[in-house]
This record gives C-alpha cells, sequence and structure tokens, in this order.
C-alpha cells in the first residue's frame, strides 16, 4: 500500500491487476489500470511508488514501471526496466531496484528515469544463504531525505546500508546482537543447492521464521518491522526503532496480532488492522511516534 500527499490510501488489488484508490474518509474514490499486456495494463504488479503526484507501479511479469497521474489517472509513461524486481524507488535523475534476480550478483540497481542501467550494482554477501533468502524474504529499498542517498534493508543480517548512486556504502547500521526479536539464521546446509525448493529447502526455511521490512520516521529515525516467515492469518509482529548512529530507541514494540504495518509519513505510522471474519471491513489506525 502507498500513501499519497493528500493522504489517499493507494490499494494493490493483485487478483484483478489494478489499483484502487481510497479517501481519508475510507470510501472508495476510483481505480487505475487493469489486466492486459497492454499501456495502463499489468500483468502482475509488484511494487509501488508514489511521488508527489505521480504514482509508479512496477509489474515483475513484464518487467516494466508504469507511470500515472493519481488525479486525472492518465497514463503518462512505460519504463522498461530489464530483470526482475519488486521494490524499488523513483528519483528526480534515477531509479534505483531491488532485483530478486542473481544475474552479475547484484541486488542493488542505479537505472536512468528511461529505464537504462546506469551503474555497476551492488551485491550482498556473496553467499548460499542470500541466494536462498532473496528469493523470498525480501529486503526493502527506502529513499533517504536528502534525496542523493537511500537506505537499503538487507535481511540476511537485519543490516540496513545507506548507499549513494556509485553504490558506495556511506553508512552501515548492523544489528549483530541477535535476541528475541532479531533471530539469527541458522547455517545454510551445505549439501543443498541454494536454488531449488525441495523438502529440505523447507525444513530450513521454517527454522528461519522472520522476515523484516524497513520504514523511515523523520529524518533519522529507522523502523524494522519483524514477522514471521509463514504469512498465517495472526503472525506475531514486532518493531525495533534506531537512530542513524545504531543507538536503541526502542525493541519489541509489539504490534497487534494480525495487523500489518503498511506506511510512515512524517512522524506518524500507519496499520491496517486484522481481519477476523469474512465479514470484517479493515480500518487504517494511525499511531503518533513519540518519546
Amino acid at each position: 500500500m502507498s500513501l499519497t500527499s493528500d493522504r489517499e490510501l493507494i490499494i494493490p488489488d493483485y487478483h484483478n491487476n489494478k489499483l484502487l484508490i481510497f479517501g481519508e474518509d475510507g470510501l472508495f474514490q476510483k481505480a487505475i489500470g487493469s489486466e492486459g499486456q497492454g499501456p495502463g495494463e499489468f500483468e502482475l504488479i509488484s511494487g509501488l511508488y508514489v511521488k508527489e503526484d505521480i504514482l509508479y507501479v512496477s509489474d515483475i511479469a513484464q518487467q516494466r514501471i508504469s507511470k500515472f497521474n493519481i488525479g486525472s489517472q492518465e497514463l503518462l509513461e512505460i519504463i522498461s526496466i530489464e530483470g526482475f524486481f519488486y521494490d524499488f524507488l523513483v528519483d528526480d535523475d534515477y531509479i534505483a531496484t531491488y532485483s530478486i534476480d542473481d544475474t552479475d550478483k547484484e541486488m542493488i540497481r542505479i537505472h536512468s528515469l528511461e529505464g537504462e542501467k546506469l551503474s555497476k550494482g551492488f551485491k550482498f554477501e556473496d553467499d548460499a544463504h542470500r541466494i536462498f533468502l532473496n528469493r523470498f524474504n525480501l529486503g526493502s529499498i527506502t529513499p533517504a531525505p536528502e534525496g542523493d542517498t537511500f537506505f537499503v534493508l538487507y535481511p540476511g543480517s537485519y543490516g540496513i546500508y545507506e548507499l549513494n548512486t556509485e553504490m558506495e556504502v556511506i553508512n552501515a547500521l548492523q544489528t549483530y546482537d541477535y535476541n528475541q526479536y532479531r533471530q539469527k539464521p541458522p547455517s545454510f546446509p551445505g549439501d543443498l543447492n541454494p536454488y531449488e525448493w525441495e523438502e529440505e529447502h523447507i525444513e530450513y526455511a521454517q527454522s528461519f521464521n522472520m522476515n523484516a521490512r524497513h520504514f523511515l520516521v523523520e529524518p533519522d529515525i529507522h523502523i524494522i518491522m519483524y514477522f514471521e516467515f509463514r504469512q498465517q492469518e495472526h503472525a506475531p509482529m514486532w518493531l525495533n526503532i534506531y537512530r542513524n548512529d545504531g543507538s536503541v530507541i526502542a525493541e519489541g514494540v509489539e504490534v497487534p496480532k494480525g495487523h500489518q504495518v503498511v506506511a510512515t509519513k512524517n512522524d506518524c505510522i500507519f496499520l491496517r488492522t486484522a481481519l477476523d471474519y469474512p465479514e470484517d471491513i479493515p480500518r487504517i489506525e494511525e499511531y503518533k511516534i513519540d518519546k
């Protein structure tokens, strides 16, 4: 999900391949896109990014980003980007993608606004665990306030890396002291192929049950959201909150079961409520991050 500057909520409808836009009052306003392979159509929506009044939608099946005007719903441009990626961001001068494609062992790539790859990509630790984990336990990519750098969460170590467009690490916030809120992954079995998925791989995946997602609140406050790898109906979820220098603000902040963090804006965090019964209507709850 994503929030616009007018506090509208954009929700992907994966079953029908369109974007649903709701007002701040929760009422449906309009839909953008449809299913198909033509302009303004999607086969598999994989990510959203909102910049001012522009909506960018990635389609992992068609390897492209569609650019829409939110107000008029007009399709402005289609940007073809080679490779399979989920999370991405769009700056004034470039597009950064977090890839699930292991080609050239590059997870983070910088592209021009036209989709051309601009620089050598950035890769994390080159090990079997990373290759296996990256296919289904994705990290995330978040713009920094200044715009000339961005943050990347690597779920293999829960580290937050600040990169520039030259793929240089400007800062690294590591979480080495694992505890009940940061589960250390077990060693990947040496006799398994990390590119395969068999019964032994499933057993390994189930021994590492924590997924993660990164959010930025205010210029220097980082939130890492942890939740069970297997998306069960009421999976437990926690938040760890840090400053840029790595100091801990809070650890193990429990989120109500079944709720999901969907967005942050300024000094607030937004959660979608749990659905206990088929007739339940989800709500968005807004929480202010204070001392």
